[in-house]
């Protein structure tokens, strides 16, 4: 399982995708996957529990390219369709939540006690990613 690979000052949303703007929990960037918390923030997704599992969408770089976010800035969250700006994916390979948190992986995690498979997206090209996510099973590993 490795870390997907990106500059954060390139992860953007294209044409049609559905964009939320959120207050971040914790530090972010762009490219960072993450869940909606229990207070309504953007928090770093985390395959090791099943609440922070849940991916909702990934970061986007900020207006004129910010790419570090503080806790309680505002963040915009591609939460379904087309991002760009990743590098070497495989097209039609599916992306996932991670054990460590924020990291979206080219694979599932491995089955390891108490981790959840959650997806991110399909790649579509080798820097394109449509985000939808979804899990196939929500019981832990």
């Amino acid at each position: 399982m490795a870390s997907v690979s990106f500059a954060a000052v390139d992860i953007r949303p294209l044409p049609g995708a559905v964009v939320v703007r959120l207050v971040a929990a914790s530090a972010c960037t762009p490219g960072d996957a993450v869940y909606v918390d229990s207070n309504g923030k953007a928090e770093l997704a985390d395959a090791d529990a099943l609440a922070s599992a849940k991916l909702f969408g990934v970061i986007c770089a900020g207006v004129e390219g910010k790419v570090l976010f503080a806790a309680g800035d505002s963040v915009d969250v591609a939460a379904f369709g087309p991002v760009a700006g990743f590098s070497s994916l495989t097209p039609g390979a599916w992306l996932y939540a991670s054990t460590t948190a924020g990291d979206i992986s080219d694979a599932a995690p491995a089955g390891a006690s108490g981790d959840y498979v959650y997806v991110l997206g399909t790649c579509l090209s080798a820097a394109k990613v449509f985000v939808n996510p979804f899990t196939y099973d929500i019981a832990a590993q």
